[in-house]
């Protein structure tokens, strides 16, 4: 499957293959038509990468603070290390879709397969993995997913 992925190490964005996802207990799986991309939000996350290492402690203090801790408590290396890892994880853009349901999860109900649905969402504190990523699946939670009750088939842009 085709994702939008981020590079925060220099704010660059790929089109990359990723493992499609399936449904799971508790979750529904949509297959995109529409991808809402954010010019604030997700330009902001771009904006981050773009910057500078100090540039980027300056716009995240909070993250900065805490490899400050952790140098302190295991050493610099560590901190280093710890930040390169973060730097280096690709990030799944999206919180904001339209499409149909493809596959249902247990524990999912109100919602079935064929049915247009709009969802939002992006790493849920309950479900770190849902969202409705700019990909060609999304694997929201049903709370954000909603049915679309328009008859008339979507227009492509």
């Amino acid at each position: 499957m085709k994702q939008v992925i981020a590079n925060l190490r220099d704010g660059s964005i790929d089109i990359r293959s990723v493992p499609a996802p399936s449904a799971r207990p508790g979750f529904v799986l949509v297959r995109n038509q529409f991808s809402l991309i954010s010019a604030g939000t997700e330009g902001a996350t771009l904006e981050l990468g773009r910057k500078s290492p100090l540039g980027k402690a300056f716009a995240r203090p909070e993250q900065a603070l805490k490899l400050i801790k952790l140098a302190s408590q295991q050493g610099p290396l560590t901190a280093y290390k710890v930040a390169q890892r973060a730097l280096d994880t690709p990030v799944a853009l999206g919180y904001s879709c339209a499409g149909i349901v493809e596959g249902i999860g247990d524990g999912c109900h109100g919602l079935h397969s064929g049915q247009r649905v709009a969802c939002a969402g992006q790493g849920w504190p309950a479900m770190q993995s849902s969202s409705a990523f700019h990909a060609v699946s999304a694997y929201p939670f049903p709370i954000p997913c909603l049915r679309i009750t328009q008859r008339s088939p979507p227009s492509e842009p």
